[in-house]
């Protein structure tokens, strides 16, 4: 783990800076007044650890820096340079803490230090209105701290409204999603179970088994359809988040919504998969492989399903099933077969693709299915955002597609990197 993101996962990531600024300019300006008497080495460096303490303790360090300050003012025969760097820090850090009372004390303390050394003589070449302007400084720190938490909070409510704003046009979408594509695919689904219903079973066309494909396909994508509103509306938040639950596409979902067995998934969804392209023409298998060597000698499929983040286990299921419909939508059924296979091992899932695409095919023909060509471009966002890589080639005729997703999360891997 860098130093940055070390930085970046403190508990203040501001204060880190600050505060290094601080003690670097206080030892400068104690080094160059270290003439004026032998106790500004010892002096410079309390300030210095006092300023660091203020990370953890804020009015404690802030207290010590002042009381250091105004004893140095008030003490006969000791001259000594006022830690302007140090008082400005703490000023301003009790006021961005919200150290109200702290901070009222530690003002009174540094105002009653100053004018209490001007009027004793300690600082001959200060005068009272020196004293208004220093002590004035000091309340400007204050009041710059007292800006930066405004500051802060406008910010927040900003997010909060862009966030809500966000909600109400994921929550108009989602209604019209509804409203449009449930009717059709009711519709679909309706008729298909008719047509399957009035169908010769004993046809040798088959036409009853493609109805029936059309009905199951039809409420399936139904089914999800509804599950990605109710994520829109908010009612299944904590579904999303649980790693136990995770959205199967078409008929996995429905045999069995959230599956812990995620490779039995994987193989559901690749049975289905295969099924409706088999019915539509195509030649082809999905072949789905366990690694054991990646994922131990002892440990059966459903103990490597457990391993890895609930988004990776998605975005495989989501990029297989994106994977069957770019097939059944671009392939070539005539160029030969298919090929599919899934690897799962321990660290991550490999899924490469090949299929023979049609070089005359026109998306404007009759029948051709209509696609926007952003399928596979957020599924590449999705996989780098993971961690993994998805790259495509076509060469004379033939697609092929190679996937790497991590099953851990980023976040989990730079911990295991850091301890190590």
């Amino acid at each position: 783990m860098t130093w940055m993101e070390r930085l970046r996962r403190s508990a203040r990531p501001y204060a880190v800076p600050l505060i290094a600024a601080t003690v670097l300019l206080t030892i400068v300006d104690g080094v160059a007044n270290r003439s004026m008497s032998n106790l500004v080495p010892v002096t410079t460096c309390l300030y210095a650890l006092l300023v660091m303490e203020t990370y953890w303790w804020p009015a404690f360090g802030s207290f010590g820096v002042v009381a250091i300050a105004v004893t140095a003012a008030l003490t006969p025969r000791i001259i000594l340079p006022m830690p302007v760097w140090s008082l400005w820090f703490v000023y301003g850090m009790l006021a961005y803490r919200r150290k109200h009372a702290a901070l009222a004390v530690t003002l009174l303390l540094g105002v009653a230090g100053t004018a209490g050394g001007v009027m004793l003589g300690r600082y001959p070449l200060w005068n009272m209105a020196s004293i208004v302007s220093l002590d004035g400084s000091f309340c400007l720190a204050a009041l710059a701290g007292y800006a930066l938490v405004e500051r802060g909070r406008i910010e927040e409510a900003k997010r909060v409204a862009a966030e809500n704003a966000r909600m109400k046009r994921d929550l108009e979408l989602g209604s019209r999603i509804h409203d449009s594509v449930t009717q059709g695919l009711t519709v679909i689904a309706l008729t298909a179970e008719r047509e399957a219903a009035s169908a010769d079973a004993a046809a040798s066309d088959g036409s009853d088994k493609a109805w029936d494909l059309v009905a199951r396909t039809a409420r399936a994508t139904l089914g999800q359809l509804r599950e990605v509103i109710d994520i829109l509306g908010g009612r299944q938040a904590d579904a999303v988040s649980d790693q136990s639950v995770i959205p199967v596409p078409v008929e996995a979902s429905v045999e069995s919504p959230g599956m812990k067995d995620y490779p039995a998934a994987v193989r559901a969804l690749a049975h289905s998969g295969d099924d409706r392209l088999h019915a539509l023409g195509f030649g082809g298998q999905t072949v789905v492989e366990v690694d054991r060597s990646g994922v131990g000698a002892d440990m059966g499929a459903a103990d490597a399903g457990a391993v890895g983040s609930a988004d990776a286990w998605r975005e495989v299921l989501d990029l297989l099933g994106q994977l069957y419909t770019n097939i059944a939508g671009h392939a070539d059924p005539h160029g030969g077969d298919y090929a599919l296979r899934v690897t799962v091992a321990e660290e991550r899932v490999t899924i490469v693709q090949s299929n023979g695409v049609a070089v005359d095919s026109d998306e404007n023909a009759p029948g051709a299915v209509p696609h926007a060509g952003r399928g596979l471009a957020l599924h590449r966002r999705r996989v780098a955002a993971l961690g993994g890589t998805l790259h495509t080639s076509l060469e004379d005729g033939v697609w092929v597609l190679s996937a790497t997703v991590p099953l851990a999360s980023a976040r989990r891997r730079g911990d295991v990197q850091g301890r190590e």
